[in-house]
């Protein structure tokens, strides 16, 4: 098992997907990375920050099951950048 935990059921983990507001903003900038991957991510008080300029461009909190905040993902669609291109994009 990962992490080296026998509890950990990877198969059936639900996540939630939650807006950051005015509410969870905070929390979503006090969470972590892993040491060695701030170099490959841009903080998330600078990716909360740039999605306020971006009209397809979404911030999201990430909870486990249990209501607790784990993560958070920006996110957004790229459209017209390529006349057949419209995808969905993680910044």
């Amino acid at each position: 098992m990962m992490g080296g935990s026998d509890n950990l059921d990877l198969q059936n983990a639900q996540i939630c997907l939650e807006p950051v507001t005015g509410d969870n903003w905070k929390a979503c900038i006090a969470l972590e990375l892993a040491p060695g991957q701030e170099y490959f991510v841009p903080s998330n008080l600078y990716s909360i920050a740039e999605a306020q300029f971006y009209a397809e461009a979404r911030s999201s909190a990430v909870y486990n099951e249990n209501g607790q905040l784990v993560g958070y993902v920006p996110y957004g669609r790229n459209v017209g950048t390529y006349p057949s291109d419209d995808a969905i994009f993680i910044f």
